[in-house]
């Protein structure tokens, strides 16, 4: 009688550990991020580049250029970021001073933390 006890207790185990993997985040990340970018016509990088600075308070483009803290493409320096300036999602939160050493300032705007509001709750939504 232990023994089939033993397989019951062996199928409930392993459909406890499928029951966890599909509650895995990660494994829907790529669904909310690509339905996120497509309502707001950004791309892949754009879209990572907002969750990244969405907990960031200011920063500076050392962020972008240096490639310890955001890896990023040479094209998303060169254009990804004014992109994202320029729609809103980004603004500069402290001008360069022309006579001091101090470089700009940015922080994320308010659609900017709205468009990574919106992929957690829907990331969240498909795991529930």
């Amino acid at each position: 009688m232990s023994i089939g006890q033993n397989r019951v207790d062996a199928k409930r185990r392993i459909r406890l550990d499928r029951w966890d993997k599909e509650k895995n985040p990660l494994k829907f990340y790529r669904n909310a991020l690509f339905d996120t970018k497509r309502d707001y016509k950004l791309s892949k990088l754009e879209m990572e580049f907002l969750i990244f600075i969405y907990d960031e308070g200011s920063f500076s483009l050392d962020l972008i250029y240096n490639n310890d803290y955001f890896r990023c493409s040479d094209k998303f320096r060169k254009g990804g970021f004014l992109k994202l300036q320029e729609l809103g999602h980004v603004f500069i939160f402290q001008s360069q001073n022309g006579w001091r050493a101090r470089k700009a300032n940015y922080r994320i705007s308010f659609s900017g933390k709205a468009i990574v509001s919106k992929f957690y709750k829907r990331l969240n939504r498909i795991i529930d």
